[in-house]
């Protein structure tokens, strides 16, 4: 494979520069626009030539992958949330890095801990890859021109080697002598750099080191395939232990089912507030319910077989999903009296897949050979594809406002300053007469009052929504388009608010 590798250089050298260019095209300064998909389609196109080059079958399995990462480019075009955006383009190069791993590997034999190295260490392989197109380059342009070019070769290396060196020495001697600084400063005024250019080629750089490093570091290394055995450890330990926290397991769900669950209808127990009650306890919840999902998978992998401890380990996953339960009843506590805010829509989505995890390591207890986590690469993919997709912005903005009885002008600033433009067909339907509240910094300055302050507010917010993206169909994003067309139509259905506004500006 290797010498395939180098054997087809030249092919491999252009189609990464070519992807390069592609990719800085698709992504500089652009991770949320109508490309991103594009990028990703690309990707695979590129994957696709690499393997039938290498005369390496493409697997059907391998469409799951690559489906499921160009959705999440699509998802990305659909939203204007910037943690969405971050996270989809990390979910699409690990969804690409788990599918060429599946493509190398027979990757069935894998347990959850294997895939789990395996892929850190394909990840870290890449990283030491990143020197192999500058010596296969070096070794091609040898081949090519023998003993001839040694000298410039030499040069080359020289000026390599300068090139840092001189920029140290000239930025110590700048800071040692004002005159040489006054010498250096007026050189480099007559040097007109845009950073943009240097910027886009260091981005294209980079996109064909890496892309021929994946390959490369594909074909390089051998990762282990054969499962080690790790199941020798004595069941006795597991019992003891897993014993002891079963039965505090068992007296605290049975007080979530009988004071909790059974008194959820008619009040809160005791004396707590409902912001106090959810935040008292749910942290901890989530964080016994993760630990419990480990110790499971842990207590499965190197633990001896023995129905007992099968047993126990069935208890605490029951147990487990009643602390779920308790975690997501609290937080919806919570939500019911304070609303949802970013943070709690997250954690109430993590508690639902936590659960769907929970059944993939109980099945795992009696059957050693399930797919524990390619079932939990499939059930994170659907789960996160559906929260990407549902734009959690607008869902909180619409929610809210559905939901409060007196909607206050510091809980449309929230929405406002807190989330993406999600939220602004949401905004855009109220009418700022029917809120309470204003904005001292405006009825100050301008003896507004708590009516006008809040004509202003949400006009100066729509005013600035309408003008703030760039015409370029590169970066085109579907919902900064409906947040735009929102805000046209806000402006336009309350044209006399316009002379605020001009009266703030001047």
């Amino acid at each position: 494979m290797k010498e395939k590798l180098e054997s087809r250089y030249g092919y491999f050298m252009v189609s990464s520069i070519i992807y390069g260019i592609f990719f800085t095209f698709c992504l500089y300064r652009n991770l949320h626009g109508v490309t991103l998909p594009f990028w990703a389609a690309g990707t695979i196109l590129y994957y696709v030539l690499a393997f039938r080059q290498l005369e390496l079958k493409i697997k059907k399995d391998t469409v799951i992958y690559v489906g499921a990462a160009l959705l999440l480019g699509i998802s990305s075009v659909l939203t204007d949330d910037t943690f969405l955006h971050f996270f989809n383009v990390v979910g699409i190069l690990l969804l690409f890095g788990v599918s060429l791993l599946h493509q190398m590997y027979e990757e069935r034999k894998w347990g959850f801990g294997r895939f789990i190295i395996n892929i850190s260490t394909f990840f870290w392989d890449i990283m030491e890859s990143i020197a192999l197109p500058f010596s296969q380059t070096g070794r091609f342009f040898n081949k090519k021109s023998g003993q001839e070019d040694k000298r410039l070769k030499y040069v080359l290396l020289g000026i390599l080697i300068a090139v840092p060196l001189f920029l140290i020495v000239v930025l110590m001697l700048v800071s040692a002598d004002q005159i040489f600084y006054n010498l250096v400063s007026t050189v480099l005024s007559y040097i007109k750099i845009d950073m943009n250019i240097v910027f886009i080629i260091c981005m294209t750089f980079m996109g064909i080191i890496l892309i021929y490093a994946a390959v490369a570091g594909l074909v390089n290394y051998q990762l282990k395939e054969e499962q080690p055995t790790c199941k020798n450890q004595e069941p006795i330990i597991a019992i003891t232990f897993t014993s002891i926290l079963c039965a505090v397991y068992l007296i605290f769900c049975g007080i979530q089912v009988v004071y909790l669950f059974a008194q959820g209808a008619t009040g809160l127990p005791g004396d707590f507030t409902y912001a106090e009650y959810a935040r008292r306890g749910f942290f901890e919840l989530l964080f016994v319910s993760i630990l419990n999902f480990a110790m499971v998978i842990i207590c499965n992998t190197f633990f001896r077989n023995h129905k007992a401890l099968k047993i126990l380990l069935t208890i605490i996953s029951v147990c487990n999903y009643i602390l779920i339960a308790s975690s997501i009843y609290r937080m919806i506590l919570y939500v019911t009296v304070y609303h949802l805010t970013y943070l709690r829509i997250l954690v109430l989505w993590f508690l639902i897949i936590l659960a769907f995890f929970m059944a993939g390591a109980l099945i795992c207890v009696y059957r050693s050979k399930f797919r524990l986590f390619f079932y939990c690469m499939i059930v994170l993919t659907i789960g996160y594809l559906g929260f990407s997709f549902a734009r959690p912005d607008y869902l909180i903005a619409d929610y809210n406002l559905a939901h409060m009885e007196v909607v206050h002008m510091d809980d449309i600033r929230y929405l406002m300053n807190s989330l993406s433009d999600d939220a602004a067909p949401a905004i855009a339907k109220l009418d700022p007469d029917h809120i309470e509240g204003a904005s001292r910094a405006y009825s100050d300055a301008y003896s507004f009052d708590a009516g006008q302050t809040r004509k202003m507010e949400f006009y100066n917010y729509f005013y600035h929504l309408n003008v703030k993206y760039q015409n370029s169909w590169r970066k085109f994003n579907v919902s900064e388009y409906k947040a735009q067309i929102a805000a046209a139509r806000y402006m336009d259905e309350h044209e006399e608010d316009k002379q605020l506004l001009k009266t703030y500006l001047n």
